[in-house]
């Protein structure tokens, strides 16, 4: 006897890498310059590192190559025992979106609004990927220019964080935005894109 049972949806980056392979493919681009933040600069990695014949040129905002411990131990005491479908508002939502540096409250109500419409088990197979993640083995098959960029306040991965992808990725260039956080791109947007045109533009 076969029983069928639900997943939750696939979320490791090795997934969301291949799934932007095949849209990639599927629009008929070769090639193409590839930006990612935080999860999306995983998958962005990830990409370049299969795929590297996809990648022309590679900026990782807000990265790492594994999460810190505090950040998984936080993540795992209150992801498990959200109560869905999610409050925008609650204590977990506003400090998921907390920044040091004052943001438009229209933009963040209505980015929470979405976070909190995503359903629980996407909420925890991307918990699930994110405890075992670890790409530093994949960074030597990464073959394009690759830019990091990285605020000092980001409260996810702090400054042992990015030696760590330092260490994976000696070659790369590096960006630091000092008083800002995770989200610095919301923050500094029009800073944010001078630095990251400059970079595409070489």
């Amino acid at each position: 006897m076969v029983v069928a049972q639900s997943q939750p949806a696939a979320t490791g980056i090795d997934t969301l890498a291949h799934d932007v392979n095949g849209f990639m493919e599927a629009l008929g681009i070769d090639r193409a310059d590839v930006v990612g933040h935080s999860l999306g600069s995983m998958t962005a990695a990830a990409l370049a590192g299969f795929y590297p014949e996809r990648v022309d040129r590679l900026a990782l905002l807000s990265t790492a190559v594994s999460f810190p411990k505090e950040a998984i131990d936080w993540l795992w005491d209150n992801v498990p025992n959200l109560s869905h479908p999610l409050d925008p508002n609650s204590e977990f939502m506003l400090a998921w979106f907390s920044n040091p540096t004052p943001m438009e409250e229209d933009f963040l109500t209505r980015d929470r609004a979405e976070s909190a419409s995503v359903a629980a088990p996407v909420w925890m197979g991307v918990l699930k990927a994110f405890t075992v993640l670890d790409w530093s083995l994949l960074a030597t098959r990464i073959t394009a220019p690759t830019l990091v960029m990285w605020a000092d306040q980001d409260a996810l991965f702090g400054a042992a964080s990015q030696s760590r992808v330092r260490e994976v990725l000696p070659a790369a260039q590096y960006e630091t935005f000092p008083g800002l956080g995770h989200n610095f791109i919301w923050e500094q947007p029009m800073k944010a894109a001078k630095v990251i045109n400059r970079f595409l533009a070489r």
